[in-house]
């Protein structure tokens, strides 16, 4: 893969996909420096303390039920750990997204005569790590017979965990039930499951969740499953997982 154009970015903040509003987005991860230099050095050392994560996004300023960008940000000030996912190239199976859980810190909304209302959100990391993964599963899924994508993420080693996050956008009705979980096997047929991870049942639209785990060292596939309690049970989900080396 060479250099890209941003075109298509995705952008999820906790059960929203709010990338239709934005023009500009900006994810990063740092960690502090800590001096550890002592009498008798002749440079200056330093270990590696806390990491953050920090996204800037700005767009247009949009009030409407459809794009709600000024109503989730607005109520987003100070508030405790959102999911959020950065997709650079679209949604495709496999494309890869970067998700972490943060907490947002500021809104502003202006402009000058004459322009567009533009806004910029501001949010920092919230005890979780940025993890760069992949597209699990997207779009309307859900019935009690799901389509399942299988990944070989490789086996997961002694000082890693598997990540995975949830964006539940939209729910086909009232009183459903969407469970979504993340299996692992050995083999891309899946003959032998085991749940690594399950996320809590989600019943309305607008949720998320991130989760973490140490799940098994043998086996090498993965999938996301997202399961409906009902036949005609649907849910507009984004899930993304990865293996990255845990977090302290």
């Amino acid at each position: 893969m060479g250099e890209m154009v941003l075109k298509n970015v995705k952008c999820y903040v906790g059960g929203y996909d709010l990338s239709g509003t934005y023009n500009q987005c900006k994810l990063s991860q740092n960690a502090d420096l800590v001096d550890k230099t002592a009498f008798g050095s002749s440079a200056r050392k330093r270990a590696a303390g806390l990491k953050d994560v920090e996204l800037t996004v700005g767009g247009f300023y949009n009030p409407s039920s459809s794009k709600q960008n000024a109503h989730v940000h607005f109520l987003n000030v100070g508030c405790t750990g959102k999911e959020i996912t950065v997709v650079p190239q679209g949604t495709g199976l496999g494309n890869i997204a970067y998700f972490s859980n943060a907490c947002q810190s500021e809104y502003s909304a202006g402009g000058n005569i004459g322009e567009m209302l533009g806004f910029n959100v501001v949010a920092y990391g919230y005890g979780a790590p940025l993890i760069r993964g992949q597209v699990a599963e997207q779009g309307l899924m859900g019935t009690t017979t799901p389509v399942v994508t299988p990944v070989s993420l490789g086996f997961r080693s002694t000082n890693q965990r598997l990540y995975a996050a949830h964006h539940c956008l939209t729910m086909s009705s009232s009183g459903h039930k969407i469970t979504a979980s993340i299996q692992i096997s050995s083999a891309s047929g899946f003959a032998a499951i085991t749940t690594a991870l399950k996320f809590n049942q989600t019943t309305i639209a607008n949720r998320s969740e991130f989760k973490s785990t140490a799940c098994s060292t043998a086996k090498q596939w993965y999938r996301a499953k997202i399961t409906g309690s009902a036949a005609a049970v649907r849910a507009n989900m984004m899930v993304t997982f990865g293996l990255q080396k845990k977090f302290n």
